[in-house]
């Protein structure tokens, strides 16, 4: 079973990059999944509970309009436990206007137990490339909470 979780981890983050949602889709376990985005100065990107699979997938279809393509690198550490693993990868973005931006990104993915369906998982995006994209689209963005 570790071997096909880490196949299925895997395959979530190449889906997401390819923009393949209903490829995304068919990976989680649909009716109990949450997508958490971390840290937390991206204030959830206005989930701060967490997206389910449709919110998830209508977020990334809007997400990619601004992006030519989405590639992630091999992955520079992998753990894995029991109905869990951690990844981390580069990811180099290229946006509609041709800019290209580098991130680290961490996922964080847990299993319905003795399965390969994902039922959570927590994403640390890069949040200074958020804002600075933002930023360049002139989009609203929530500012900062770095300060309570």
């Amino acid at each position: 079973m570790a071997q096909e979780q880490l196949s299925t981890a895997l395959t979530f983050c190449k889906r997401m990059g390819t923009f393949d949602y209903d490829g995304v889709r068919a990976l989680v376990d649909q009716p109990k999944f949450v997508h958490h985005v971390r840290p937390s100065s991206l204030g959830g990107f206005g989930h701060p509970q967490g997206f389910s699979i449709e919110e998830f997938i209508q977020f990334g279809e809007a997400r990619h309009k601004e992006f030519q393509s989405l590639e992630f690198s091999e992955p520079h550490q992998t753990i894995q436990g029991t109905d869990q693993i951690s990844l981390t990868f580069e990811t180099t973005s290229t946006m509609v206007d041709g800019k290209v931006m580098k991130a680290d990104q961490a996922f964080f993915f847990t299993f319905t137990p003795g399965t390969s369906k994902i039922v959570k998982v927590v994403q640390f995006a890069d949040s200074l490339l958020w804002f600075k994209m933002a930023e360049q689209r002139g989009h609203p963005f929530p500012a900062p909470k770095v300060f309570v």
